[in-house]
């Protein structure tokens, strides 16, 4: 990176275009936007922009460091090794410990089908599904490959307790009834909690629980 805005400073001096001016000035913009970005939740999908600078900057150093060198070929075959085995660690990190270290993730909830399934077994007939779940019919649509027609339903009609496909209800009812069947996100203790003060019982399907009323 210091070769890098050496070569800034060069291009400014003499007046000439030089690669490294937008890059470094992206990277400035990133780390700018970096600290406006503020709430309670992570947002930093919006600098993925870094990476492109931190490539360009991981190649630039590479090929001065090889300039520099009498037996280049080690030093290119000792990076290329590197790369690959970090590769190797991050994928097998990224695909099978990520998704339990940080469970429950904020943006991505779990797979709606085990309890979908689970749902169509047990014969429930008209009895009303009410999914108190995160994108609950995002999910369900998902799991039940319903046609997108019939989940055509808007933000206004949702909060309006509007939002149901057949006797599926993406909202939470103004009174539980006991023929009532409530599906729960397993991480939302607090609802979890309510449900089950009011005498329902919950089963574990997935990452879901599903809630009926058990006399």
């Amino acid at each position: 990176m210091l070769l890098a805005a050496r070569g800034v400073y060069r291009s400014l001096k003499s007046r000439e275009f030089s690669i490294d001016v937008p890059i470094i000035a992206l990277l400035f913009s990133v780390f700018c936007l970096a600290l406006c970005l503020g709430g309670d939740k992570p947002n930093i999908n919006k600098l993925n922009a870094m990476y492109f600078c931190w490539a360009y900057l991981a190649v630039y150093g590479i090929r001065r460091v090889y300039e520099l060198l009498k037996r280049p070929k080690v030093f290119l075959g000792a990076v290329a090794a590197i790369y690959a085995a970090s590769f190797l660690f991050f994928a097998n990190y990224y695909f099978n410990e990520y998704p339990k270290d940080l469970y429950p993730q904020i943006i991505f909830y779990p797979d709606m089908r085990p309890a979908y399934e689970e749902l169509e077994r047990m014969e429930l007939g008209e009895r009303p599904i009410y999914y108190l779940t995160p994108y609950g019919h995002v999910y369900y649509a998902l799991a039940s490959q319903v046609s997108p027609f019939e989940a055509n339903f808007t933000a206004e009609e949702s909060l309006a307790g509007l939002a149901s496909i057949g006797n599926n209800h993406f909202y939470n009812p103004a009174m539980p009834q006991a023929n009532t069947v409530f599906v729960v996100w397993d991480a939302d203790e607090e609802l979890i909690g309510i449900l089950q003060d009011i005498g329902f019982t919950g089963k574990t399907v997935g990452g879901y629980l599903i809630f009926t009323y058990i006399p």
